[in-house]
């Protein structure tokens, strides 16, 4: 609208000028124009539009000239345009280069009248083509890279836009991709096809829209491969053997080709002196010099193109490897087992090979035998045969692919052999001071000395617990500390390639022991002898007691007289339960004392009783032994063991008496018996005494020249009670079995007897009962069958009335032997 009213308004200023001069023209005068007014500028690309209003003047404007300078007032002028209408067009300029313009109008008076003030506008266009593309492949995508237009148009650029065709003109784009604003000037173009060559091009865009495309850059899509892994190289005569595996990432393309470069130096300028190629993951450069150093590379190719080359790895000048170290031998039956650990450098060349060798002497001389190692187990090897019992010495050397180690050393020594054979003709007797165990040596010795014998005690004849055992480089040792059982024994040979079998069977031996002491020795003086009294031995611990010997030693240690009394047959089969046995030692001087000891003789040993002294000179007894009281229904059984000495009389009198208090206090009862010197225990009851009434009882003994000192007191309630334990409890042993014999106890408890329980048990100290056998009081025998040969049993008797059960008897152990 605006040009609109210009034309308009000169158009009236045309009109009116004519009309004035028809009307005035008698009058007028030439005059210089006025100025142009409302002066317009229209941007274009590398111009500027100029619209102005007509100037008035007389006469007309015959010309108006616009003009663009490069400032606001004065500056240089830009170029301009010469019109007579009222608009012209300034061209050649340069867009987003600010102008200013003013407009002169001419009409052939002086001077130009020029407009004021001049008004601003800059060219505005398209830009120009992008600069310097480059477009390069990726997986599956193409990236491009490009230049700014040298021409923006005049206007900042919005963005670009990369278009990718499958040929190099026309064609429909297949891809494209966009970037705003000027500074980003790459983009990548995602989902093409690997492999496929696109051709792309770029054009910018501004506020007057897309510039003109640049020229078509070609790319394949895909990248190039990353390089390839794992490089190792091998030294072969003449050749390296190059091994890789493929690159990390291909790039989107199958790799073509893999190119193998050596180089003497690591410089990635160094020429390539040796390659080869290969499509798959190993190849081998021939020509190569076995003392020089070289560095690998190898890169991979697809479509794309080759990668970059790998990271480098050197190998050196081939020499021959050190030798193997730290190298073991194991002992073996005709072999020894080599084994070792790799060389600290192999040379240059890997290791291809170990060799082992035996020789019979420790520096030079020929190898004997050899053994290379399997793949399997490359660093060891069983080096053979070697006859066992010879002394070798070993080496190892390690080859690779040239040349050989020096041997290890210095050479090892080893005897080949194996475990000896069981040692022969083994027995087994009892000593004083254990199992003697005798043998002959085995047959072979596998090889090597015997450097020792083992001995075993074993519980049974097969399996079992160990009871003991000795060792010894000899052919006999003593197993000690064994007793009361038949032991089982095998022997051992072994030296330093193992231990033999056992010897085979086991060798039975039932092993005795030493007797118990004699019991209740009592020494009677008669003139110059003393008459010494005993109860026999509890237990013979297997072995048969064949005689006690009684000895009286005088004040100066001196034996002064012995006796001996030798155990019937009777008396050897009621055992325990047999009556005292006495024996006179003669020939004593009148008036002295005596030491008296009595002891059970069997074939292991002699035990002695305790000793005592006695005096050849008459007196009153000594004190009664071991009071012991029992308590029964209103009454009290009492019993003393023989004082030791019965002051030279044949037959004392033991009285024992119940008071009312622990010291003085009221005689309420005494009973008295009188007792033989043959006679073990004397025992009385107290009768008519108050139950559950506290009473203190004592005991002394008398002869013809008075009583002896009283037992102090001890205190008892009368009441119902058990019985004691049954006495002289013994078994005599069957094939299966055993059958228990016993006499009844002293007090019955108040309470007539019921029965007899005898007990079998394999563990003495548990509560469990394997076994047992009853029998109704009075019997006091009872037999017990069907135990396995070689049971070691522990054997007791109770007596029970109608209070309850006795304590059990002296306990017993047997073993159980089928012969």
């Amino acid at each position: 609208m605006r040009p609109f009213r210009g034309h308009l308004t000169r158009a009236l200023a045309v009109f009116a000028a004519v009309s004035m001069t028809i009307v005035f023209a008698p009058n007028a005068q030439a005059a210089a124009p006025e100025a142009p007014s409302s002066v317009t500028i229209t941007r274009a690309s590398t111009s500027l539009l100029i619209q102005w209003t007509a100037a008035i003047a007389t006469p007309a404007v015959t010309a108006y000239t616009a003009t663009a300078f490069s400032a606001s007032s004065g500056g240089v002028a830009q170029g301009s345009c010469t019109t007579s209408t009222t608009s012209c067009t300034i061209t050649a300029l340069t867009n987003g280069v600010q102008s200013f313009v003013e407009v002169s109008a001419t009409n052939g008076t002086a001077p130009d009248a020029v407009s004021s003030p001049r008004i601003s506008g800059t060219p505005l266009g398209i830009p120009s083509v992008p600069r310097s593309i480059n477009a390069s492949g990726e997986d599956a995508a193409i990236s491009t890279t490009w230049l700014a237009p040298a021409d923006t148009g005049g206007s900042t650029i919005s963005g670009y836009k990369a278009q990718a065709f499958t040929s190099p003109v026309g064609g429909i784009a297949v891809a494209s991709c966009l970037t705003t604003g000027s500074s980003t000037l790459r983009c990548t173009m995602d989902s093409l096809t690997n492999g496929t060559t696109y051709y792309v091009s770029v054009f910018a865009t501004n506020t007057n829209g897309d510039g003109p495309a640049s020229l078509r850059d070609v790319a394949q899509a895909g990248a190039l491969p990353s390089p390839p892994r794992l490089i190792e190289v091998d030294r072969g005569n003449g050749s390296l053997s190059v091994t890789w595996i493929e690159p990390a990432a291909n790039g989107g393309n199958a790799v073509l080709l893999y190119t193998a470069s050596a180089r003497t130096t690591y410089s990635t300028q160094g020429e390539v002196v040796a390659s080869c190629t290969s499509t798959g993951a190993s190849c081998v450069m021939s020509g190569t010099t076995n003392a020089t150093t070289y560095y690998i590379s190898v890169t991979a190719t697809t479509v794309v193109g080759e990668s970059a080359p790998s990271s480098r790895v050197s190998i050196i000048g081939i020499s021959p490897p050190s030798s193997p170290r730290l190298v073991r031998l194991e002992r073996g039956n005709g072999f020894t087992r080599v084994s070792w650990s790799s060389p600290l450098t192999t040379g240059g060349s890997a290791v291809k090979r170990y060799v082992a060798k035996a020789y019979l002497t420790a520096t030079g001389g020929e190898s004997v035998a050899t053994c290379i190692p399997q793949s399997s187990s490359p660093t060891q090897c069983n080096l053979g045969p070697l006859p066992n019992g010879t002394n070798y010495f070993v080496d190892v050397t390690a080859e690779n692919a040239m040349l050989a180690s020096d041997p290890s050393s210095p050479r090892l020594a080893i005897i080949p052999a194996t475990q000896p054979t069981p040692p022969r003709e083994v027995s087994a007797s009892q000593e004083s001071t254990g199992i003697r165990v005798r043998w002959r040596v085995p047959e072979s010795d596998g090889g090597l000395v015997i450097a020792s014998y083992l001995a075993t005690a074993w519980s049974t004849l097969t399996g079992g617990t160990k009871a003991g055992s000795c060792t010894t480089s000899g052919d006999s040792c003593v197993i000690l500390g064994l007793e009361g059982a038949p032991v089982f024994i095998d022997v051992t040979a072994q030296h330093e390639a193992g231990t033999s079998s056992s010897s085979s069977p086991r060798v039975r031996l039932l092993i005795t022991g030493a007797p118990t002491p004699p019991l209740s020795v009592v020494s009677n003086t008669v003139a110059r002898t003393i008459l010494v009294s005993w109860r026999p031995s509890a237990d013979d611990q297997g072995s048969p007691i064949t005689s006690y010997i009684a000895n009286a030693t005088d004040s100066a240690g001196k034996t002064a007289g012995t006796c001996t009394h030798v155990v019937t047959k009777t008396e050897r089969m009621k055992g325990a339960s047999s009556s005292r046995m006495l024996c006179l030692i003669r020939g004593l001087q009148k008036d002295s004392k005596y030491t008296v000891n009595v002891g059970a003789v069997n074939a292991i040993t002699t035990t002695y009783a305790s000793a005592s002294v006695i005096s050849l000179k008459s007196s009153v007894p000594s004190i009664p032994r071991d009071l012991t009281l029992m308590p029964g229904e209103k009454s009290v059984f009492a019993q003393a063991t023989l004082s030791a000495s019965t002051g030279g009389f044949a037959e004392d009198v033991y009285t024992f008496r119940a008071w009312s208090k622990p010291r003085g206090g009221v005689l309420t009862k005494k009973c008295s018996i009188q007792s033989h010197i043959s006679v073990a225990s004397p025992a009385c009851v107290l009768t008519d005494l108050g139950n559950y009434r506290t009473y203190w009882v004592d005991a002394f003994a008398s002869n013809e020249l008075g009583d002896s000192a009283p037992t102090a007191r001890m205190a008892i309630r009368p009441m119902a009670s058990v019985p004691m334990a049954p006495l002289d409890f013994r078994a005599s042993m069957t094939p299966d079995g055993f059958i228990a014999r016993w006499i009844a106890p002293a007090f019955e408890g108040g309470y007539p007897l019921q029965k007899y329980i005898v007990r079998v048990k394999t563990d003495p100290k548990s509560s469990t009962i394997t076994k047992q056998c009853t029998a109704t009081a009075p019997t006091t025998t009872c037999e017990i069958g069907g135990v396995v040969s070689g049971t070691h049993l522990w054997i007791d008797v109770i007596a029970i009335n109608p209070v309850g059960e006795s304590p059990a008897s002296i306990q017993l152990d047997r073993t159980v032997i089928d012969e």
